[in-house]
């Protein structure tokens, strides 16, 4: 199995890729995964293939760079690429699996303010990333010229956790405001700009820091619950001050 024993850190963003039968797993290491130990694991993260059959790790591919490092949330070309947020970093990169493979960074080091969400439209020409400082970033991958999306009124689009591209439109998890929300932002053609704006669901009584999820046809798939903060000195809340996990599925339509 994928554990600590072939260097699973702390698993974050997850995306099954159904066409290659891969599940792609982003890790980090953190106070509280099991086995952390300050000198040897800290800001340290690597990209993981794992067959999901059998739950056998394919490959690993660790960011080997200096400084510190948090692969937190990916998303899957459909030539096979993937594009992955370095949260610690502030960097966006693209990975081609196979032998020998390297990250390339597709916007440098610093360039965002702890980039989280990540989305790809259906044609796969434009990428999408949420960050804490300028929100919403476009990057047409023929030029890779980022194009920052000015805010829509009525939503703040800083730092979303799951961002999944729709029907034209981009579907955001915040759960930085308030009780968490789930927003859908519609865009222009061009996919440049941000035309409207809509709240789906806010304030859930089984919010609990709202997390990433799987787009499921025209439904949101998604972690109501994920109680992010529920760890106290390294370690996880006892059983008693725990809740049983929710996933919600929401209608896009």
């Amino acid at each position: 199995m994928a554990d600590a024993t072939n260097g699973l850190y702390g698993p974050l963003g997850m995306k099954y890729d159904a066409r290659r039968n891969a599940l792609w797993v982003a890790s980090a290491a953190g106070p509280e995964m099991q086995g952390y130990v300050e000198a040897e694991h800290r800001g340290k993260a690597a990209l993981h293939e794992i067959d999901p059959s059998t739950g056998q790790s394919r490959a690993r591919y660790p960011r080997e760079s200096a400084g510190r490092h948090l692969l937190n949330d990916l998303v899957i070309a459909p030539d096979g690429a993937l594009y992955v947020t370095d949260s610690e970093a502030g960097e966006v990169l693209m990975l081609r699996p196979g032998p020998g493979a390297q990250f390339e960074s597709v916007a440098p080091a610093g360039e965002f303010g702890y980039p989280n969400g990540i989305a790809l439209s259906d044609d796969g020409s434009v990428l999408f990333v949420a960050d804490f400082v300028r929100g919403l970033t476009a990057i047409p991958l023929a030029t890779r010229q980022l194009r920052v999306l000015p805010h829509p009124r009525g939503a703040a689009t800083h730092g979303f956790d799951g961002l999944y591209f729709h029907r034209g439109a981009l579907v955001g998890v915040d759960n930085g405001a308030g009780g968490g929300r789930i927003v859908r932002l519609e865009l222009a053609p061009d996919l440049g700009s941000i035309v409207q704006a809509k709240v789906l669901e806010a304030g859930h009584p089984d919010f609990l820091i709202p997390t990433t999820g799987v787009l499921d046809g025209d439904s949101l798939v998604y972690i109501a619950n994920s109680q992010l903060r529920s760890f106290e000195g390294g370690q996880i809340f006892l059983p008693e001050r725990l809740f049983p996990v929710q996933v919600l599925r929401l209608s896009l339509r």
